[in-house]
């Protein structure tokens, strides 16, 4: 090879290629190497709203080697993305964020859409190692041997009942969702999951365990009561209970693991006029003996998912 300088270029099927300049002296030999990589791959997907399924424009979806935001359809691109397994996570103003794995392949495209829940205006703040963020409580504990996610926990195991948290909401809601983590770890008697109560603490809706660990919805108004599905022992459930008392139709829902319980649902339900001041986790009656453990409680004005 004549001296000089000259472009040199690598290739291999499968790879990407790649120059280097090298310049070859009178006489003398130039050392290049080479370390090819595998074509890059990129990450596509939507962010919608995951009950409406409307799109958010906006959003911010990001992994470790950086971030795109979506468009007016709710698109976006992640582009020049080595081949890998990264965490994708997307996130939006008043949303809750979420994150998931994603594979991408060398020069494919890996699909990853997401769809986030409105974020909630109560949490349970159980991460804080304190009942704090809760207007009242007795009986339950903040413990961290079993949680559904992070670090904390609330736990009411009990002999003779009464374990629960009581969560003024400042104001009444007449259209109000109500969702809680549970793992029953044992029961002999029934006991009451949830309820939505008056800001004076009068009964209206409540979701109950019964002794045989049915699922029960019991209207505190009329003292009517429908029975659901078995529960699992020892098995981390969502239950999300919604009651709106805004209109002429008074209508009451509930999802059980992001599922909906038809028995559950009705348009015709008797809630009185009172809306829902305040929120009760546990129960708070005597004399029964459970094991259960709550996490990830949250209040919203629209669904909160699961």
């Amino acid at each position: 090879v004549a001296e000089g300088s000259y472009t040199l270029t690598a290739s291999a099927s499968g790879y990407q290629s790649q120059s280097h300049a090298v310049t070859v002296g009178p006489g003398g030999t130039a050392t290049q190497n080479f370390a090819l990589t595998l074509p890059y791959g990129a990450i596509a997907g939507t962010v919608t709203d995951a009950v409406t399924g409307s799109a958010i424009s906006g959003a911010t979806v990001s992994y470790s080697g950086g971030s795109a935001t979506t468009n007016a359809s709710g698109q976006y691109t992640l582009a020049n993305v080595p081949p890998g397994t990264y965490t994708v996570s997307a996130a939006a103003p008043g949303y809750t964020g979420q994150s998931r794995s994603v594979a991408v392949a060398a020069g494919a495209t890996a699909s990853a859409s997401f769809g986030l829940w409105r974020a909630p205006f109560f949490s349970d703040g159980f991460e804080s190692g304190t009942l704090n963020s809760w207007t009242g409580s007795g009986g339950l504990s903040v413990q961290s041997t079993t949680v559904h996610s992070g670090t904390y926990a609330a736990e009411g195991s009990t002999l003779n009942g009464s374990t629960y948290a009581l969560k003024q909401l400042g104001g009444g809601y007449q259209d109000l969702y109500y969702r809680a983590y549970f793992d029953i770890k044992s029961q002999t008697t029934g006991f009451t999951l949830m309820a939505d109560q008056t800001s004076g603490g009068g009964g209206i809706m409540r979701l109950y365990v019964n002794g045989s660990g049915q699922l029960v919805l019991w209207n505190d108004v009329t003292q009517l009561t429908t029975t659901g599905p078995t529960l699992s022992l020892g098995t981390w459930h969502a239950a999300e209970l919604h009651v709106n008392i805004s209109g002429l139709v008074v209508t009451t829902d509930v999802w059980l693991d992001g599922t909906s319980i038809p028995a559950f649902s009705t348009s015709s339900a008797t809630l009185g006029l009172m809306p829902v001041g305040q929120v009760q986790l546990g129960s708070q009656a005597m004399l029964q003996i459970y094991d259960v453990v709550f996490d990830d409680v949250a209040v919203s004005t629209s669904r909160t998912g699961p």
